[in-house]
């Protein structure tokens, strides 16, 4: 039977977090630095960040299970849990969201934004699939999707419920066999990242169960982190190899939050406050991260270009210290609009809207 009052503050889920949406910021950093400064960054050794996606849906799963298995087949509940995950989700992306379609009139910036016809508009501002107005939007689509299927879990139960995602299951590995052509509404349906939301409610529903019994963790936590580190070297020796995110990441990624959990749950874990304050602020770097790299990366050119150091991009420890740079501000911008925008405006929301 599940644990009807789960413990709510897991530090370390937090902190994975963070490190999701820093991995996520390195991978970019990099593919930014290569298209505007010819060059690599730290030798291309993030180019796996992009399993920090697989990483926040794994931890999606994890948490929304942790958090409201106790909710399932409860109907009158699923109103409240929807609004929580709107709030969580559409506000602060609707602002960023509109900051750039309003810059892209006014300034005349990005063209391609503004050209977009209303229909591609709406479809932004709902998260429909396959809109591309913010780079890491496509991900928040996955979330939504997720949430939904969640909430009518919740509304209907198991005993409906149940089936419907052993088809959807299925679904995806037929999707990763190759059943359905990559720009199809099917293929974001039956998407084969969506199952690392599954592979989370798993670890969840094992915490749940088990508690403190589990006693696996540090070994889960130190086979994952093996596991991930050796695709992470894969993605660096042969960077032209196309991995798979659920193979490769997702699993072992579920091992490492399994375990984690288990191990914070049997022991007292003390995590740095600035890893807290990171993974706190995880949504606004993550959304906000292309943003503020691309911005860093003009200004240092333009001043490097103006005191007549652009020879410093052929050197390769000057271009790293740059990008180091880079990746501070682009974190500490992204804790900034944490403080300032997102935490007032949850705050607010959380008061007026979730009753």
């Amino acid at each position: 039977m599940a644990n009807a009052h789960p413990q709510t503050q897991l530090n370390l889920i937090q902190v994975y977090r963070g490190i999701a949406a820093v991995l996520v910021l390195l991978h970019h950093t990099n593919i930014i630095f290569q298209r505007d400064l010819q060059q690599s960054f730290l030798a291309h050794i993030f180019d796996f960040g992009w399993a920090g996606v697989d990483f926040f849906f794994v931890l999606s799963g994890f948490i929304i299970c942790y958090m409201h298995r106790s909710d399932i087949g409860e109907s009158n509940k699923v109103k409240t849990f929807l609004l929580k995950r709107f709030v969580r989700i559409y506000p602060l992306y609707w602002v960023i969201l509109a900051a750039k379609i309003l810059t892209s009139w006014l300034l005349g910036l990005g063209q391609n934004t503004g050209s977009k016809s209303i229909l591609e508009i709406f479809k932004a501002i709902i998260l429909f699939p396959y809109n591309d107005f913010i780079g890491v939007s496509w991900t928040l689509s996955h979330e939504v999707f997720f949430y939904i299927l969640f909430g009518l879990l919740i509304l209907f139960g198991f005993r409906f419920m149940l089936p419907l995602i052993a088809i959807w299951a299925i679904g995806i590995l037929i999707n990763m066999l190759g059943g359905f052509s990559q720009d199809s509404i099917w293929n974001f349906v039956f998407n084969q990242r969506n199952i690392e939301f599954i592979f989370g409610c798993i670890s969840a529903q094992v915490i749940l169960k088990y508690g403190s019994k589990f006693k696996l963790g540090k070994f889960l936590v130190i086979i994952g982190s093996l596991l991930v580190l050796m695709s992470a070297t894969v993605s660096f020796l042969d960077p032209a190899r196309k991995l798979s995110p659920v193979f490769n990441f997702g699993i072992p990624l579920t091992l490492v939050v399994l375990g984690s959990v288990s191990v914070e749950l049997n022991n007292f874990v003390k995590v740095p406050k600035i890893l807290l304050i990171i993974g706190n602020a995880s949504y606004s770097i993550y959304l906000l991260h292309g943003f503020f790299i691309n911005n860093i990366t003009k200004v240092f050119r333009t001043l490097f270009s103006k005191l007549n150091l652009s020879t410093l991009y052929d050197n390769t420890v000057a271009i790293n210290i740059f990008g180091a740079i880079t990746v501070f501000l682009s974190v500490f911008c992204g804790v900034i609009v944490y403080f300032y925008l997102e935490k007032p405006l949850l705050k607010y929301l959380r008061r007026n809207v979730i009753t």
